[in-house]
């Protein structure tokens, strides 16, 4: 018996695309607030050290590009 026999009798129509950007709005929401926690952690702990500084510089723009390309991504989609 196939477990995905009845899927097309959902009362709401579900699409591919709705659900990703579904998924990217979870991730980000999350995403923003395990950095938070992390940059606190960074800037009350690091005791302005220059590395740490670095450190945050580099999180913050490999991110925003992670973050950027998978947008791109999925307005394409």
């Amino acid at each position: 018996m196939n477990p995905f026999a009845n899927i097309s009798k959902l009362p709401l129509p579900v699409e591919g695309k709705e659900v990703l950007w579904g998924f990217f709005g979870v991730f980000i929401i999350v995403y923003v607030v395990i950095s938070a926690i992390l940059l606190f952690h960074w800037r009350r702990y690091g005791m302005n050290n220059k590395n740490i500084i670095f450190a945050e510089a580099i999180f913050l723009v490999v991110s925003l590009s992670l973050f950027g390309i998978a947008f791109a991504t999925l307005s394409n989609f």
